[in-house]
Order: C-alpha cells, then structure tokens, then sequence
C-alpha cells in the first residue's frame, strides 16, 4: 500500500483576509468545509493521517449545532483517519498570562480524548520568536514533538531552562493543493493552511486529499518512533516568544486573565473548600472567551478584533462576578470572632476587608473608595484589633442616593496574610483625623523615606535613590512615531519623523499631597499636524497627562499615563534612560525570568515581549519597569540604556475605539542589585490589592477576620494557579522558580490536606509528597521549573471552619 503525505490542518485565519471576516463567518468556514471533509474521509478506501489543531472552539460549536455528526468523528479517529488536539485554540498569541497556555493545553485535551483522540505531537503557528518555557510546558501533558510551519523541512532538539526537551519538526507550509506536488517525495510531512483561502473553493479539500495520495512518501505520523529516527541537528534554546497581541487588546486581555487567575479560581476554591458549589461551568465559559483571542487579529479595525475585545470583556465581567460572590462566601464563614463589633442597627458603620492575591504576607498604603450612610464628615479606620488605622482623606463627595458619601481615603495597611485578606472597620466620625508625619510633595518633587522624585520643566522625571546614592534621569519621556499598519512586530519606515518629549514643556500641578500617598500631574500636549509623515499626512494631536505618585513605605514611583491621540497610524512609546550601556537585561514571561541582550531583536523588528518587567542592572545600579498589562517594549543600544515601553498603536482605519481615551499603570523600581532585589515590588505593583465592603459582599457580622488560602515561601518563588482540579477532587496549586538556583519551597495552606502529590501540568499524579501536620508542604524547586501539587483536602465536615488565628 502507498504511504500518504501527513497532513496537518491548522486552521488560522491569514492576516491578509483577517479585516474582511467576523468570527460568524470564521465558524461558517469551518463547518462547511468539515462537513465536506468528513464526506471525502467516510468514502476513501486508504487511511489518510489527517491532523486538526487548534480548533477545539470551532469544533465545540459545531457538535452544539449538529450533535449527529460526534459518533462519525469517533469512527474516524478510532480508524487512524483523523485526529484532533492538543491545542484548543491556536496559540498564535500566548503572552497574555503564565496560566493561558497551560489552559488551552487542559481544555484542547481533555475535548480530543472526549473524541477519543490523543495527540502526542501538536502543532505551533510560524513565529520568529516562542516562549522559552515551551518544551517544559508541552512535555507536561505529555507531548514528545512540535511541528512548525517552514519553508525548509528540519528536525532538532529544543529545549527548556530547566532542561526539559523535545523535537522541534519544521515542515513545509503550503495554501493550496497545486503546491502539493513539489513538496511531494521531498519531505515526510506537510502544513495545510488552506481552510480559510482569500479566496475558498469547495473542492479545495479533495484536491488536497487528492494530490497528496502519492507513492514513495513517508508516513510520519504513524508513530512516535518514526518521527524520532528523522536526522536531529542540537540548536540553542529558543528563548523568545511569539508576536504580541495589539496594545489595545493585550490590555484587556491581561485584565481578564488576572481577573480570573489571581481572583476568581483562588476565591471560587477556598469557597468550595468550605462547602460551597465551585462555579467550573462560568470558569470554563470566561476562559473559552480569552482563549479565543489566542487566534490572532489584524488590527483594531477587522471584525475579529472587536469581537475578541467583546470576548475580554466579558470574560472579565464574569471573572468579577465570581470573584464577590465567592468571596463573600468565605468571609462569612463560621468563625472565631474579631476585636471588632457591630451594633446590627447601626448605617454608620460598615466592614472592609483588604485582599491580597500574592503568595506572601505584605502591607502597603492602599487607597480605597467607601460609601457610608452618614452626616458625618468624616471616618475613623479600625483594624480587626479593634485599633486605630491612620489614614489620609483625599475628598468627600455627595452621591445621588440620600445620606450616603463617599469617602476616598488612603492608609497604610496592617500585614495581610498571603493569598488571603483582613478585615476592618469604618465608623463614621465627626471629629478631622490628624496623623503626624510630613507631606509628600512639596513644589516639583516627591519624596518619601527611599526615594526623591523630580519633575523637570519637560515633564521627565529625575528618580534619587536615597538608599544607595543612585540617580536616573530623563525617565517618562514620551516617542510618537508612524507605523505601517502592518501586523506586529513594528516595523518603522527609515522615512518616519520621531517625535519625542524631551524639548517639549510641560504643565507640572500637585493634585494630591498627604502623609501617606502624593500625586503630581504632568501634561503634555501634542499638535504635530505640520510635521511630515510617511504613513499618514494628518500627524499626531492629542493629549498625554501622567499622574506620578509616591507612597510612604514603598520604594516605588507608580505612575497612571492618561492618553487621547485621534492619530490613524502611529505608536507612543514611553521612555526610561538607566545610564546602563552594558549589564545584563531580564525580562519576565510566562514561567519565567530570561536573559536578553540589549538592541533589536531578530529579522529587524524593533521590540521584544514581556511579560510583567523588565530589568537593566550593571556597575551596582538597575532599574527595574513594570507594567501591567503592556508587552512590548525595546532596550536601545545607546549609551543612556534607554528602555522603551510600547503603550499604544493605531493603524489603517480610525474608528471610535481608537481614538478614545486610553489608561495604562506602569511603575519604576530603583536598585543596586539584580533583578532578584526589585522582583517582589515589581509584582506588588501587578498584583495590587484589593478593597471590598460590607455593601458589595453583604453582611458579615460575625464573619472571619481574616483568612489565607496559601503561602509559598521564599522569593521569588511565585504562585499562578489556585484552582479546583479538573476532576473535581483535589486543589491544584501551581508555581514556578523563575531563578538559576535550586530553592527548597515550603508551601503553607490555611485548610488541613489529607494527601499531597506532585502532579504534571495536566495534572495527572507524578508522585506522592509528605505533608507536615496536614498543612505545610515542602518542595523542591529546580532552576526555572514549574511545578504542579495535586492537594487532596481532607473531608468537609474536618474543614468546614478555616483557622482565622494563622500568623504568618
């Protein structure tokens, strides 16, 4: 019998047609022409190896809207005809979180083996760049190859930082079914993208199907082990990443997903933990959403793009919702009571409690919004001591609704616990508090007890840092130039006028100035539209205000940059100078922290991806960036070591969603040692905390005063995921060590575990680990290892009142 071409379907939309088509018209596509496939599968005579990645959400809808057609897949998968997974969306936009791809892995496999498929080769899109965790992260569901789209066929060993590996296969891509047949007899094994051509023909898959059942080509996808007896040429770990999401959209699509990692799947668990119903379902459906923004877009103005902004939105909307009400669950909970005290009758008072998403005990000054029911003019802050918390009013405001203000305040928190919250008390007072301390603004300048901050006349800004004596200058400098249009990676014209910020003055005000937090406002104002410009001849008008604050206790400048630019092509990038010519540069991504060198990355694109910071150290100085939600960025090779933050882009057509008023949190942390010194504060600002009150998760008189649900110690161990298993039986709890050392981890649970095991990332038992009275663990954390606990808590009945006495 004639060997057959293995074919693997990847079903992307191409950039060219991407503006032209919605996601209806995508999932139209794609049933229509697998209801033709499964026609020519069903009456061929001779196996054809035919593999589907990434279409898990196509699939989903298909089998919804026509469930007859499951029993004739089944047939064709247990025939060797067809296969599905591993990915359930093609991964051609993973940097949105740690926790993005491994979901895409749990949901793609466990819908393939619901076919009865199971994929152990999968396939990655082309990209110059991919996540250097890649290999840890596919060989944790059991994954031995990846195939990649090429010109050229080629196999070779890739590997992790932690040393996990597995073949890489490069494999000719082709579009249409005429290319078939110069590939044929050349190389084992083909990519066929043409399910969705410019321009789709019926008979695109027969022809395929058609052409490629010729003699004397090699079947690779038979078995393992003919697809490892292929020649292996050892390469350099590939350490980058692919292309970035738009500005516009990766935003969001960050929100959504820390939204659902660092809130609703940690509360939603320690809810179930405590007997409630664990919202899997709504989980499911707000993960499905984000991953589907994973396909990739062409821009603000195509179709997809809106529709994925839709998607994140509301993927963030239902991670809200269940992040208050289970929240509300546990802080409800039956417990010892606190110092605190309610009279039942009494509008005047009201809970808050103060969360905290990351896996250490930390306090802060945080600023909270609170409505009281009151005449009084003023609050006083208890801690669940019952002592006073010093606090800083910025203003009172009147609402719509009779009798109640509402009161923005800030105050240094007490310590709160890890992955967990404390509560406190506002009663209303008539009485002006007084907390003694020095303001922290005074004219131009911002100070508190580790750094002095500087405004110059431009609006950059001069951070000192008392500690060490270190300076850094021209930091928040604004750049606004053109760009193509194209899809990302930028690619700037040499013909582009640069614009920058650095002669441009500025309006410098104090709008905020306390004890405890101070802000300083910096506005600029562009009109460029007599500046020539290759990409468009209306220029750059708009207006940027950055609000600069500082906080006592915090050894970091937090700033909000406000943008309104109506512009149709450009992008505005945000600069920091770190005086730092050589020294090693660190950037966060998923499960991990990389080593990158300074300058332009590969084939001429002139950013990199990050995922949380970026770090510039050398000669006992480093300055550490962190954003939330912004990945791109470049280190220039200049003597100034500038850092340059991407913040926005708009090309081709301008619509209402570009020319709107964007908001963006980015933070500076001085240092003098490595990344490793700054990396806490860094993720303290991506991870903020949080208030609730008694009006947005009920009433709990009563209730616990406070509560974790884990602790990992030490840093920078960090935790990603806590979340119910997808068996529905045990917590999985999974962390990463982003550093080149060994570290033995002790994990702390605020609920006693029966039995402990080390899990891979589909979660499926390794082996089991002791437990040290019921509710501490001890891990080992090889270098940039990801590690998985699969925590079987013991019975609800033993657990139904969580320990509010824990000291951390």
């Amino acid at each position: 019998m004639a060997e057959l071409v293995a074919i693997r379907i990847f079903p992307r939309l191409p950039w060219e047609i991407d503006k032209h088509n919605s996601y209806p018209e995508l999932l139209y596509m794609w049933v229509r022409r697998m209801d033709a496939l499964l026609a020519i599968l069903a009456a061929s005579d001779i196996p054809t190896p035919l593999h589907i990645d990434g279409a898990g959400d196509l699939t989903d809808i298909w089998l919804q809207m026509f469930p007859e057609v499951r029993s004739r897949i089944k047939a064709l998968v247990r025939s060797g005809q067809i296969c599905f997974g591993p990915w359930y969306t093609p991964p051609f936009l993973p940097f949105v979180s740690d926790e993005s791809l491994v979901r895409n892995l749990l949901l793609g496999t466990s819908r393939s083996r619901a076919l009865g498929s199971d994929s152990k080769v999968c396939i990655l899109p082309p990209s110059p760049f991919y996540n250097s965790q890649m290999p840890q992260i596919l060989r944790g569901f059991g994954l031995r190859a990846a195939c990649v789209p090429s010109s050229r066929f080629e196999v070779r060993r890739w590997h992790s930082m932690d040393g996990s590996a597995l073949l890489l296969v490069n494999m000719p891509s082709v579009t249409h079914p005429s290319q078939i047949t110069s590939f044929v007899g050349q190389v084992p094994g083909l990519f066929f993208d043409g399910m969705f051509t410019a321009t789709p023909k019926p008979d695109v898959v027969p022809a395929v199907l058609s052409e490629a059942s010729l003699p004397s080509v090699e079947n690779v996808t038979a078995t393992w082990g003919e697809v490892n007896t292929a020649e292996e040429t050892e390469g350099p770990p590939r350490t980058p990443e692919p292309y970035t999401l738009w500005p516009d959209l990766s935003l969001v699509c960050w929100q959504a997903a820390s939204a659902l990692e660092r809130w609703a799947e940690p509360w939603a668990t320690a809810a179930w933990l405590l007997g409630a119903d664990y919202p899997d379902r709504f989980l499911e459906r707000a993960w499905i959403g984000l991953l589907q923004n994973q396909r990739g877009t062409n821009g603000p103005e195509s179709a997809l793009h809106r529709h994925m902004w839709v998607q994140a939105e509301s993927g963030k909307e239902l991670a809200e919702l269940i992040t208050r009400t289970h929240l509300a669950s546990v802080v409800k909970a039956s417990g010892a009571e606190s110092a605190l005290t309610r009279n039942p009758d009494d509008d005047e008072s009201i809970s808050l409690w103060v969360v905290n998403p990351l896996n250490w005990a930390r306090s802060e000054v945080v600023t909270a919004c609170i409505e009281l029911s009151t005449h009084s003019p003023y609050l006083r802050l208890l801690s669940d001591k019952g002592q006073s918390v010093p606090y800083q009013l910025h203003r009172v405001e009147t609402t719509p609704r009779q009798n109640v203000r509402r009161f923005t305040i800030s105050f240094p928190t007490p310590e709160i616990p890890p992955l967990g919250f404390r509560r406190l008390e506002v009663v209303a007072s008539a009485t002006r508090p007084y907390f003694m301390g020095e303001s922290l603004a005074a004219g131009n300048t911002l100070e508190n007890e580790f750094l002095r901050i500087g405004i110059k006349a431009n609006g950059a800004l001069r951070i000192e840092d008392k500690r060490s004596g270190l300076s850094f200058d021209n930091c928040n400098v604004f750049e606004a130039g053109g760009d193509p249009g194209a899809l990302p990676p930028h690619e700037a014209s040499a013909h582009d006028r640069i614009i920058t910020t650095y002669a441009a003055p500025a309006q410098v005000s104090i709008i905020e100035n306390g004890v405890f937090s101070a802000t300083i406002q910096v506005q600029h104002s562009f009109d460029f539209s007599s500046e020539p410009r290759s990409f468009s001849d209306q220029g750059i008008t708009g207006e940027v205000i950055s609000f600069v604050t500082l906080r006592r206790g915090v050894p970091r400048v937090d700033i909000h940059t406000r943008i309104t630019c109506p512009s149709s092509t450009h992008r505005l990038r945000v600069l920091f100078s770190t005086d730092i010519s050589g020294g090693r540069c660190r950037v966060a991504q998923p499960f991990d922290v990389v080593e990158r060198e300074h300058g332009r990355c590969p084939r001429t694109a002139t950013h990199m991806l990050t995922g949380g910071f970026i770090d510039i150290n050398g000669r006992n100085r480093g300055l550490m960036v962190a954003g939330r939600g912004l990945f791109e960025y470049e280190v220039k090779p200049t003597p100034a070591g500038t850092i340059a933050l991407t913040l926005m882009k708009a090309t081709g057509n301008i619509d209402d969603e570009s020319a709107a008023v964007r908001d963006f949190d980015y933070a500076l942390i001085p240092h003098t040692g490595d990344w490793k010194e700054a990396f806490r504060t860094a993720w303290e600002f991506c991870a903020a905390f949080r208030t609730f009150s008694s009006h947005e998760l009920g009433d709990s008189r009563g209730g616990l005063s406070s509560f974790s649900i884990a602790d990992l110690e030490p840093a920078p161990l960090l935790i990603t995921a806590v979340k119910r298993s997808e068996d529905g039986e045990a917590v999985i709890v999974r962390a990463y060590n982003p550093t080149d050392e060994t570290i033995e981890g002790r994990l702390k649970t605020g609920w006693p575990v029966a039995n402990a095991y080390l899990a891979n990332l589909d979660e499926s038992i390794v082996q089991p680990l002791s437990c040290h009275d019921s509710k501490q663990i001890d891990v080992l954390f090889r270098p940039h290892v990801i590690i998985t606990l699969r925590l079987q808590p013991k019975p609800r009945h033993q657990t139904h009142r969580p320990d509010p006495d824990r000291s951390w």
